[in-house]
């Protein structure tokens, strides 16, 4: 029983900071600048 309450309180500790993570990320989209082009860099192995 005490495994499954640390691994919910593991649990619940990370989505609080993906979440957290998820906000900061979504304001700096919102307030930032929009690109005007987006750039590829072929490497010649067929990966991007």
């Amino acid at each position: 029983m005490k495994l499954l309450w640390r691994l919910l309180y593991k649990l619940s500790r990370n989505i609080l900071v993906l979440r957290i993570y998820e906000s900061l990320l979504i304001r700096q989209v919102k307030e930032g600048e929009i690109p005007r082009h987006v750039a590829l860099i072929l490497d010649g192995n067929r990966r991007w």
